[in-house]
């Protein structure tokens, strides 16, 4: 059986990189390997049995509205449109989708499919601003908002895990464009300066 390997793994150096000011920190920038994706959608009038099955298997109510996340104890359901969710676990955490039938739903792994990088530090609105022509100020854009978008031409879902003087983002981008979109990531954030985790 082959291993899954990271399409980062030949430019993931630890390390501090770009040019900061003298009394700046570093935006912290690591891939988060490891996580499942599983996509499920349901059909109009199965959403809200669906919706059950995914509280009854995360033990968590998925968000009333698109474009909002939910997050507890390793497992983040996002609402990524009227009837369409992303469940995603942590390596030690888990969501047993297996109740929901295909009557119900379409339920899809995405685990492979995706790159999940995330960016922390006081500057992180300030790097996707210059790709992302979404408005990501704390007013529109609180704890817990994802956003689909495109960055550099490359499809990318952010969503604000936490937000305090520090934001943390993860950013969820295909895995074929990963190294591409690594590109865009490092050059935008090296005004700032960028340490890999």
């Amino acid at each position: 059986m082959l291993e899954r390997t990271s399409p980062l793994t030949s430019v993931l150096k630890h390390g501090r990189f770009g040019n900061p000011a003298p009394e700046a920190r570093p935006i912290l920038i690591a891939e988060m390997y490891g996580r499942r994706l599983v996509q499920v959608t349901s059909w109009p009038d199965t959403l809200e049995s669906v919706q059950a099955k995914i509280k009854a298997a995360a033990n968590l109510p998925p968000a009333a509205t698109a474009g909002r996340a939910v997050t507890t104890d390793g497992v983040t359901i996002m609402r990524m449109g009227p009837y369409r969710y992303w469940v995603i676990t942590e390596r030690d955490a888990s969501a047993d989708l297996s109740e929901i039938t295909e009557d119900e739903a379409a339920v899809v792994e995405l685990t492979d499919s995706r790159t999940v990088l995330r960016i922390q530090g006081e500057s992180p609105r300030q790097i996707l601003a210059k790709g992302l022509p979404i408005d990501l100020h704390k007013s529109v854009f609180p704890r817990g908002s994802i956003a689909q978008g495109s960055i550099g031409h490359i499809g990318v879902v952010v969503h604000l895990v936490s937000a305090s003087t520090d934001d943390t983002f993860d950013l969820y981008v295909s895995s074929g464009f990963a190294r591409s979109f690594w590109d865009w990531l490092t050059l935008a954030a090296t005004e700032f300066g960028y340490e890999i985790a």
